[in-house]
């Protein structure tokens, strides 16, 4: 059985994706261990179709079936068609792809302009393709939004993860600490506690996912 490539050169979703199959039993691989770049993609209007996008890309790239997750970013405090609501384009504006500083520095600003705090959630969306015409996906529905509010504030926290700066703006006033700080179990932990239908989704995705690896490590 070939591997599994999962489908990012972005070193946190590398971490965290190996980390949510670490009991799949899968072997998986990243495009840098293949000596490969980023690939274009990333032109739908939503996070299911560039999930699907990517998957396609890579496994053009690379020939190897090909695990892709893409997100989306709603202010759940900003009317849906407010202008400065990024959707699917978190890290592109005007054509131009941010840097992690880059869409520190733009997402501190839009904060700032709407009073310093914003509450947001992100919507994701998931691509196991095992081969150029046949693919699954999976993506979180629209009402559990709601469910998954973060807080986004205008001061960031020193501490930057790498692939993921608006970690630095996440701000957990329960706990008195931003989400760079802490570790993966502690972002789980967080995350779900308080809320049984964002901690059921997440096991639905769990299920999907690790239902749908084991059946391709067969």
């Amino acid at each position: 059985m070939p591997p599994l490539l999962i489908g990012t050169n972005n070193p946190s979703k590398l971490a965290w994706i190996r980390h949510l199959l670490r009991e799949t039993g899968a072997r998986c691989v990243s495009p840098g261990e293949l000596g490969l770049s980023d690939v274009e993609a990333e032109h739908s209007r939503t996070a299911e179709g560039n999930a699907i996008e990517k998957a396609r890309a890579w496994h053009a790239a690379s020939s190897l079936p090909v695990l892709t997750e893409d997100s989306g970013l709603v202010f759940l405090s900003l009317p849906e068609d407010h202008p400065d609501q990024p959707g699917v384009m978190v890290r592109r504006v005007h054509g131009h792809t941010m840097d992690d500083e880059e869409m520190l520095r733009w997402y501190q600003a839009i904060i700032r302009r709407h009073g310093g705090m914003l509450q947001a959630a992100w919507q994701d969306a998931w691509c196991l393709l095992k081969d150029g015409n046949t693919y699954e996906t999976w993506t979180d529905s629209q009402e559990i939004l709601t469910h998954r509010a973060i807080t986004l504030v205008d001061a960031p926290c020193a501490v930057r993860t790498p692939g993921w700066p608006l970690d630095s703006l996440t701000y957990y006033p329960q706990l008195g600490k931003y989400r760079s700080e802490l570790a993966k179990e502690e972002v789980e932990a967080v995350r779900y506690e308080t809320d049984k239908a964002a901690e059921e989704e997440h096991r639905a995705m769990l299920r999907w996912l690790h239902g749908r690896i084991r059946e391709y490590c067969k």
